[in-house]
């Protein structure tokens, strides 16, 4: 569990350093902002959200992808076309609901 939660933790970081990066790069050249009230919550808040994407993406590992994989296989071992065409067809369109970006 540990490992995971290192990994995922990782993973995470990896995402959101370079836009640390590129705003403090910005705050020391361009554009400075106040050190307490802007940079320092700033910081606060990248690091909150390493964690909050930590968690979510640890979540979503250990309950939705197992579940998805269940429900697929179950799918594929009933071998009717109809139902998998028709399921994935209901899941397509629910998933472009859900996240119409």
């Amino acid at each position: 569990m540990a490992k995971l939660l290192l990994e995922k933790l990782k993973e995470s970081a990896f995402s959101i350093i370079p836009i640390i990066v590129i705003v403090l790069i910005l705050h020391f050249t361009v554009a400075p902002m106040p050190l307490w009230s802007g940079v320092a919550l700033f910081l606060a808040s990248a690091f909150l959200m390493i964690l909050g994407i930590m968690l979510f993406n640890l979540g979503v590992d250990m309950s939705l992808i197992p579940i998805g994989e269940y429900i697929g296989s179950t799918i594929v071992k009933s071998r009717n076309l109809l139902l998998i065409v028709i399921i994935t067809f209901v899941v397509g369109v629910f998933v472009t609901v859900a996240e119409p970006d």
